[in-house]
Formats: C-alpha cells, structure tokens, sequence
C-alpha cells in the first residue's frame, strides 16, 4: 500500500484534531521563544547604538579640542584619552556584531529543534483513509447498481468460451488472479484493454436474443471505460506521492543529522530533548526547555568568538544557512503537497458532470475543498518559504 501522507488532514474535516498534529500551540511556544530572542537583540543593539554614538561625539569633541591644543602636554593628553575612547568603540561595535550573530544563531537553533514537530504531522498523514478510501470507491465498479450481478453472467461467460479464445482465456486467468474488479485494484493499461475486448465480445455474442442483458452490457461496458480513464488519473496523480515521500524522507535524515551535530555542540543529551522537549505536553514546560536551548545558543557564540578568533563569524553563519536551507526545503515540500492536492480539483472537475460517475464524484468535492483549506491554513507553504528567506535580521 502506498503511502497517501496528506491524508490526515482529514482530522480538520471531521473536527478532529489529535494532539501530536494540531501546531497552533506549539507555534506558538517557538514563536514566543523567537519575539524574546528579538527582542533582546533590538534591546541591546539600541543600546549599543547610542553608546557609539555618544563615543563618536567624544571622538569629535576631543579633534575640536586638539585644533586649539596651547601645549605639547595637553595634545599628548588628548591623543591618549581619543585611543581610549576608540578602543571602546571598537568593543561596543564587536559587542553590537556579538549581538546578531547571537540572535541569529539562537534564532536557527530554536527553529531547528522545532522543525521535529513541524515535519511530525506531514507523517502523520496516513493516518487518515477516509478521502483516498472514496477515491478509490469511485473507481470501483462493484459499488454502482447492477454491476457486480452483470459482472457475475459476464465471467461466467468468459470461462465458458475461454478455451476456444484467446482474449478470452487471458482475461480468465486475470480474473482467476485478482478476484473481482475493485478500486484497489484499477482497470487500467493492459488489464483493461483485454478487458474491453471480451466485453465486446460477450456483447457480440448476445446478438439480438436478449435485449435487456444487451442494454445493461453496454451500459457496464461503458460504465468501466470511465472508470479506466478515471483510475488511469487518478493514479497518475498518486504517482507523484512516490516524489514527495522521497523529498520528505531525505529532508527528515538531513534535519535528524543536523539536530544531532547542533545538540552535541550545546551538550544536550538527545534522551533529554526527547523527553523534555519532543514529547512534552505541558506548554510551560516546553516553553522553559526552549529559553534553556536558547541560552546555550549564546553561550555557544561567546565560546566560538572567545577560542576561534578568526573563523567563530565563519561557523556560526554555516550552521545559520544550513538551518535556514532546510526550512526552505520544508516549505517546498508542503508546495508540493499541495500543488498536488490541487490536481484533485482537476479530477473532480473533469468527471462531476459524466452520467455514469458524476454522483461520486460531487460527493468528493466538498471534502477536497476542505482538505485544501485545513492544509493550506495549518501550514500556508508560501509563508512558511517567504519568512524562512527572510528569519535572520540585520541591524
């Protein structure tokens, strides 16, 4: 069985919305998390700012000062006391570029760590069957009026003439193989071809003997050509799954390498973030857990400036556009979800108005537009793409 991974979503359509999938509370948390890390860093950017700007006066006052120096003594004096002022520029700048590259790095960290509940429910959807079920009973023809009767007279038509046609007896043996035709199954590619070609015989072979079972074979006949040409699609649509799964798969081994290397790094024990953070109910105390995380994120920059002086800016930048490609990549990821979710829209369009299938069909459409609408609003992948471009700041 291949795996429908958006299928969940469905909870939101029923009103059900399990505690490991519904993130308005878990967003909210990080999000809190990142406003403090904001604004902790626009609070002591200000101030830096004005510190230089006051130093930048003293600069100007002392030069003023010195174009009108009496004595050797007092320019000497002068001169020294600039130095002094200057080298407290130059720390309060490092201090300001601290400041960033602290608010920044903390700001990966804590998106990085929370990726892990983000990605979660996009696994979770195979949860829920309801909506792939119906599309499958669709494309099922046991489930329309008088066809699994007809199809019983037909197969019965097929093995009695089977050892004197070929198409016959291949169809036999197919028939033999999968048991009645279901949606699971599919009428399509050469299944369906020699299908039609011993319904066309068996409808032949009625001639003008039995006009009613001739009217009902036609009908089936015609019945289970829209249904190939539906189940063909249908699965063309579903092959695209295979893609996403993969593209989800690989961005979950990248962000589970990356979580590893960036806890290590902070001396978090994994166990201990599994505990305390991923599996945590208590919003307060995952709240807690995250200001922790948080902390040991400056402290990692103070560390890397104070014992790598020339390479700390160079490192922390490489974790901070690592974390962000991969919030990138996620946000892909839930565009191609939806883009194709959206071909649906396409499949039910061109099928709702056909007389055969056209019931089913609409049934579907009004849970399709909700599933778009939960998705779309749970995880909005154009935002989520255009504020993981724009997650870092510069003061």
């Amino acid at each position: 069985m291949k795996l429908k991974i958006f299928f969940v979503i469905y909870a939101f359509v029923t009103n059900i919305c399990p505690v490991t999938f519904c993130q308005t509370g878990e967003a909210s948390i990080r999000n809190k998390v990142l406003e403090d890390i904001v604004k902790e860093s626009s609070d002591t950017n200000s101030k830096l700012e004005k510190k230089i700007g006051e130093l930048d006066q003293k600069i100007k006052d002392i030069d003023d000062a010195l174009l009108s120096s009496k004595s050797e003594e007092e320019t000497i004096s002068k001169l020294r006391e600039r130095i002094k002022i200057l080298e407290e520029k130059e720390q309060a700048q490092r201090n300001q570029e601290l400041s960033i590259y602290t608010a920044n790095y903390q700001t990966a960290v804590i998106n990085l760590v929370s990726m892990e509940k983000e990605i979660r429910p996009l696994e979770l959807f195979a949860a829920s069957r309801d909506f792939y079920d119906e599309l499958n009973e669709v494309s099922n023809p046991m489930s329309y009026d008088g066809y699994k009767d007809w199809f019983t007279i037909f197969k019965k038509f097929v093995n009695e003439k089977k050892d004197k046609d070929a198409t016959l007896e291949v169809t036999s043996k197919i028939l033999n193989t999968v048991g009645d035709f279901t949606g699971s199954i599919g009428i399509t590619g050469a299944l369906s071809e020699c299908l039609f070609d011993s319904i066309g015989k068996f409808i032949e072979s009625l001639g003008s003997r039995d006009k009613k079972l001739r009217k009902q074979s036609v009908e089936m006949f015609n019945l289970t050509m829209i249904l190939s040409q539906y189940a063909n699609d249908k699965n063309l649509i579903e092959s695209e799954w295979s893609t996403i799964e993969t593209e989800l798969s690989e961005l979950k081994e990248v962000q589970k390498k990356n979580i590893a290397e960036t806890l290590k790094s902070l001396s978090i024990d994994k166990n201990d973030f599994d505990q305390k953070f991923l599996q945590e109910t208590n919003a307060i105390k995952s709240l807690n857990y995250l200001n922790k995380i948080k902390d040991l994120a400056k402290g990692k920059v103070e560390s890397e400036r104070k014992n790598n002086i020339d390479s700390w800016k160079d490192n922390i930048y490489l974790d901070m556009q690592t974390v962000q490609s991969l919030k990138i990549r996620f946000g892909q990821n839930t565009t191609h979800i939806f883009s194709n979710l959206k071909k649906y829209q396409d499949l039910v369009n061109k099928y709702k108005k056909d007389t055969s299938i056209g019931v089913k069909v609409i049934s579907l459409e009004g849970k399709l537009s909700r599933l778009e609408k939960a998705f779309d609003q749970t995880f909005n992948p154009q935002k989520y793409i255009s504020d993981a471009s724009r997650m870092y700041k510069i003061y």
